[in-house]
């Protein structure tokens, strides 16, 4: 799976890049299950909202856009972000008016912006999310 093929490349660079800071590092299956049972905890490092806030996206670039589908496990899609051409994924986050982040969301390069509108909805009526026009829809949006 693509999260197997996540872990197996994500391992080694820790081992050989940052071991000597971790001696007691544990195996590889032993440490994304450590990791997965303490997943509840990214939630507390999460901003509470205030009365406004923004929501904005923007694309993380993987690799080089003419490299795309070298690879069966690659990560990320092809899209356009930022006026340009990127491998990768986008990046969604919703920042209360102190610009700390209180909810995120992640997909492929490929998708709009309107994908993060359920990002959006979470926040109805606790807190005014104001985002640039990508977000906006010709019809059928209420405002936020």
């Amino acid at each position: 799976s693509l999260q197997k093929i996540r872990q197996r490349a994500f391992y080694p660079w820790l081992r050989d890049n940052y071991g000597h800071l971790f001696p007691k590092l544990p195996a590889r299956s032993r440490l994304f299950r450590r990791w997965h049972t303490q997943r509840h905890w990214t939630g507390r490092f999460l901003a509470t909202p205030t009365l406004m806030g923004i929501a904005d996206s923007y694309g993380v670039e993987l690799r080089h856009p003419i490299r795309d589908e070298r690879h069966a496990g690659q990560i990320g899609r092809k899209g356009i972000s930022n006026q340009r051409w990127i491998a990768g994924g986008k990046f969604c986050a919703v920042m209360n008016r102190f610009g700390l982040i209180c909810d995120w969301d992640c997909a492929g390069a490929n998708v709009h912006d309107q994908t993060f509108h359920p990002l959006r909805r979470r926040y109805y009526g606790r807190m005014i999310v104001l985002a640039d026009w990508g977000f906006h829809r010709a019809a059928g949006l209420r405002p936020m």
